[in-house]
């Protein structure tokens, strides 16, 4: 990414609990939960840090299915943020021919994030 770093890792998303894993790095954990268009997720407190505490995440207006393309903006709250304090989005794309799914998180001061996953 231009004027920024990239990092990667490899993604396993199951029955309610997530894990990243990232090459000589200890796997990250955590649980979600999809219900009535809110995605909770709890995410370790230090990331990458070797915490143990846990911080809530959530976006709304989530779909529980999408068709063979999708484009959304998603009100977010980050981790460790309460309700309604967070101008923050996520900006979704997915097309289901070329398996990417790609999230831009975008800050309350206009920063961004961009994240890109890859179906295997």
């Amino acid at each position: 990414m231009p004027g920024g770093s990239t990092v990667s890792f490899s993604a396993i998303v199951d029955d309610g609990v997530w894990t990243l894993n990232r090459a000589g790095g200890k796997p990250e954990k955590g649980t979600w939960s999809l219900q009535g268009g809110r995605l909770t997720l709890s995410v370790p407190e230090d990331f990458a840090g070797g915490g143990s505490g846990q911080h809530t995440a959530s976006a709304a207006d989530v779909p529980a299915a999408v068709g063979d393309h999708v484009s959304l903006v998603l009100p977010w709250q980050p981790p460790g943020m309460t309700a309604g304090a967070s101008g923050e989005h996520l900006e979704v794309n997915y097309i289901e021919h070329t398996g990417v799914l790609e999230i831009r998180h975008v800050e309350d001061n206009g920063g961004t994030t961009v994240h890109l996953c890859r179906r295997a």
